[in-house]
């Protein structure tokens, strides 16, 4: 097997256990266990013994980029061969709130910020950004990429404020509220019921398409749509968020309603 078959090589201290280990993965285990965490990207500036330095932005506090010495004691010799300076990584380190427990996660890209889908030429223009971070300087340039985790962890720990796991980890009755929101979306964009009923039929009658693909679908037609009403849907997010620890009390009430009616899983 060559080196670059190995790629992308993912290391997580032996303290912790979780199995199928991704980035999805980690941040969930995070959320479940009342860890806090750091999720950084960037790249590998110095390897030695004990340490693998890098340098890079926490992708959940954007305006803040650092130098993070990472312990490697437990990572085998074999993959600690492979990791070069200037390799570029993403690094989630987990803490529990008393600070008496924390594991590092990591994942190495041979070289490539993502892995499958990105040009030489975009990674280098990455690199170059990284390489102007001022380390006292709060400004960061927009070229570098931002992660959706941040508004998706807002919204992550506002639930865990209104409803129970059963109700926050259940798939389909997130997909039954989105359903909701996006007719009552269409409705006061005034579209017709029957051509609703129409697409509806229309998407039924094809095979089922892959959720993590649809998923991507459904953020694309969205942000379109956002731009065609001139509304940013983050900022928009943000604020709907705000507004709504405001009416906890009410939302539960309504999902009670919504359960009693058939209209809810769980």
């Amino acid at each position: 097997m060559s080196s670059t078959e190995l790629f992308p090589i993912k290391y997580i201290s032996r303290n912790i256990k979780i199995d199928n280990l991704s980035n999805t993965n980690i941040i969930r285990f995070c959320h479940e266990h009342d860890y806090e965490f750091h999720y950084y990207r960037g790249y590998v500036t110095t390897i030695n013994n004990k340490y693998i330095v890098l340098k890079g932005i926490d992708l959940r506090r954007i305006n803040i980029p650092t130098v993070i010495n990472v312990p490697i004691a437990d990572m085998v010799e074999k993959e600690k061969s492979l990791i070069t300076e200037t390799m570029f990584c993403d690094l989630i380190h987990g803490y529990n709130k008393d600070g008496e427990k924390s594991f590092y996660y990591l994942v190495f890209y041979n070289g490539k910020f993502i892995p499958d889908n990105t040009s030489e030429s975009v990674c280098d223009a990455i690199k170059q950004q990284f390489n102007k971070l001022n380390l006292n300087n709060d400004l960061i340039p927009e070229e570098l990429p931002v992660s959706s985790m941040i508004f998706q962890d807002k919204v992550h720990k506002w639930m865990k404020c209104v409803f129970t796991d059963n109700v926050i980890y259940s798939d389909m009755e997130r997909m039954y509220r989105l359903f909701e929101e996006v007719t009552e979306l269409a409705q006061a964009m005034e579209l017709d019921k029957n051509m609703l009923i129409k697409i509806l039929g229309h998407v039924y009658n094809k095979e089922p398409g892959d959720v993590t693909k649809e998923i991507g679908d459904v953020a694309i037609t969205f942000a379109a749509l956002s731009n065609t009403r001139f509304v940013d849907f983050v900022k928009q997010g943000n604020l709907v968020l705000g507004d709504n620890y405001n009416l906890i009390d009410k939302i539960k009430a309504s999902h009670a309603r919504k359960h009693e009616l058939g209209l809810a899983v769980v």
